[in-house]
């Protein structure tokens, strides 16, 4: 998946107006909602030379940080550590781009790793997409599980379903 379609499929996963008015929003809750499916094109992009690398294309040239997903939110820009390229976290523990693939990392020592998310970061986005559109869904709620696996399948790395869950 690349930026681009992650930005549009994001989008297409927002509740529309009627949806939120029917669960008795008014307009400023219902723009702080649209809000977290909403990734803001940069005024200025970055000139990152790792830009090929769909999430580095993707936190250059958007804002995602309004971004909301389940166990996931976006740093405001690829940051360079010793340990890999910080993209986001999970709670209070860094996601990592080392080597190609992703892996969220324990926040009090960030050698070890909690758990691989993705085997790239293309499968990465397709893998939030996939979960944000079916993890509010009721069927889901007691199928947690399965769906971390689905998740897990397409980041093409089976032992990441605990993050998608």
């Amino acid at each position: 998946m690349t930026a681009d379609e992650f930005v549009e499929s994001l989008a297409a996963l927002c509740p529309t107006d009627a949806e939120l008015q029917s669960h008795g929003l008014d307009e400023s809750d219902i723009q702080d909602i649209k809000s977290t499916f909403t990734c803001v094109p940069r005024r200025v992009p970055s000139e990152d030379v790792h830009a090929t690398n769909p999430i580095f294309d993707l936190l250059n040239r958007y804002d995602c940080t309004s971004v909301q997903l389940p166990n996931f939110r976006f740093a405001e820009r690829p940051q360079h550590t010793e340990n890999g390229v910080l993209i986001g976290w999970s709670e209070a523990d860094p996601v990592l781009l080392g080597n190609g693939s992703i892996a969220c990392h324990d926040h009090a020592a960030l050698n070890y790793i909690i758990t691989a998310c993705a085997q790239d970061s293309s499968r990465f986005l397709a893998a939030l997409i996939h979960f944000a559109a079916h993890y509010r869904s009721s069927v889901w709620r007691e199928r947690r599980g399965e769906l971390g696996h689905e998740c897990a399948s397409i980041a093409g790395a089976p032992s990441s379903w605990k993050f998608y869950v």
